[in-house]
């Protein structure tokens, strides 16, 4: 208890002398509270003082500061909350604390905050509402929001408009389920751009099992995220795929059959067909060779498996175009679609229809990157009436509408004209 005027202790409880390590007779002489003040170390005094006229002011205050124990030496941690205490009339009279020992606990938090400081996941801290009231530096670092812009539920502003609903409903049902998890999307402030995020927490309880706060991670699953979708994608495709194949195979036995002058003769050519259609695969299975594989060999080992480029088919563009190893397998995924679909349905299936393949090649002004342009147009197809319905919304055209720009920064187009299909692709090819 202290006299609000003069700042003179007038009471102290026996804790006193276990925190400060002197008695209170020894601490009430003379003028106690400037001897108070030379406890405190030098730092935290401004703020103490601050804290003392704000209590005079009429003000509850808690605040936390230092001292050193006169007779070892030793630092504590104190935290005090203040009250000013009033007469009949209203005016303060007395100063009303009490405080406690910190240390341990401060040393506790501290070491869990180096901790938690250190470890690669961005760590925060949040109330049992879903308000935040920590956040660490590597948050800050990549979210670009500071902690204190980050407290209460300004965290939100670094999720993506689409996830923080999502986000709210977890927190909604994390009191029931006793965690919070979700996977949603935070951006990333020096690249510009948003990345999946697994974000985690688990409840704090004291020794009643009461929650007292949540400890929460975020780690980075963007490249995992990435990879399971396109996982999804080639799983869809291989079997969409097989199915193909086997139509290849079907047409390829039946036109063999049709051209071939007996049996010895059906059988060199049958088997030629089934290796160009195996040349297919064996150049999706070059990712991992070093050698480049090019459009013109890839657009070939297709067509070969197909029956050849003939009368109905016209292929033009320069030779030896470099891709990427890793665009091989989704671009050879979609002509093979283009090329199964016309040999289904287009140009390959009417005698008086045409297919144009042709290809260019162009450097980008903006970063001088060498790209591809492949331009896909069948022409003279009778397409059936209901052939649009279809296959309009088919896996072919997600492949090439979907997959090949999210996977290969390509630009594609793909459209159902009167006479068949025509599509465009332009993708990044390799520069050397």
């Amino acid at each position: 208890m202290r006299d609000a005027q003069t700042l003179q202790w007038l009471y102290l409880t026996p804790a006193f002398e276990e925190i400060y390590g002197f008695t209170r007779n020894e601490a009430l002489e003379g003028d106690n509270f400037d001897k108070w003040l030379n406890l405190i170390l030098e730092e935290d005094r401004g703020r103490v003082l601050e804290a003392v006229d704000r209590v005079r002011s009429g003000e509850h205050v808690t605040f936390d500061y230092r001292i050193r124990r006169p007779h070892d030496a030793s630092v504590r941690w104190l935290r005090n909350t203040d009250f000013p205490i009033t007469d009949g009339d209203g005016r303060i009279k007395l100063i009303g604390g009490v405080g406690h020992d910190l240390t341990e606990l401060h040393e506790t938090e501290l070491r869990l905050q180096v901790l938690m400081e250190g470890i690669p996941q961005l760590v925060w801290r949040a109330d049992n509402s879903g308000a935040w009231t920590w956040s660490s530096p590597q948050w800050t670092e990549f979210t670009g929001l500071t902690a204190e812009e980050s407290k209460g539920d300004g965290w939100l502003k670094a999720f993506h408009p689409e996830d923080r609903d999502r986000a709210r409903e977890a927190w909604a049902e994390a009191a029931e389920t006793n965690k919070f998890e979700v996977e949603a999307r935070i951006r990333h402030k020096a690249e510009q751009e948003y990345r999946w995020f697994q974000t985690r927490a688990a409840p704090v309880r004291n020794e009643s099992g009461v929650i007292i706060e949540w400890l929460g991670t975020s780690t980075d699953i963007h490249q995992l995220h990435d990879l399971q979708a396109r996982q999804q994608v080639l799983v869809a495709e291989l079997q969409h795929r097989t199915r193909n194949l086997m139509a290849v195979v079907l047409s390829a036995s039946d036109k063999t059959l049709q051209s071939s002058a007996d049996l010895a003769d059906f059988r060199l050519r049958f088997r030629t067909r089934l290796e160009a259609l195996s040349r297919v695969q064996a150049v999706l299975s070059r990712l991992s060779e070093p050698d480049r594989v090019t459009f013109d060999q890839l657009l070939n080992s297709e067509l070969e498996a197909l029956g050849g480029v003939g009368n109905e088919i016209g292929a033009e563009g320069p030779s030896g175009i470099r891709l990427r190893s890793s665009t091989v397998q989704t671009l050879a995924m979609a002509i093979h679609e283009l090329a199964t679909n016309a040999l289904k349905y287009g140009a390959l299936s009417q005698p008086s229809a045409k297919l144009e393949i042709r290809w260019r090649l162009e450097t980008e002004v903006e970063d001088d990157s060498p790209w591809l342009h492949i331009d896909w147009r069948e022409t003279g197809v009778t397409m059936p009436a209901d052939l649009s319905a279809s296959i309009r919304g088919g896996h072919g055209r997600e492949l090439i509408e979907r997959a090949l720009p999210y996977q290969l920064d390509a630009k594609t187009t793909f459209a159902f004209t009167p006479e068949g299909v025509h599509c465009t692709i332009s993708l990044p090819v390799s520069n050397s």
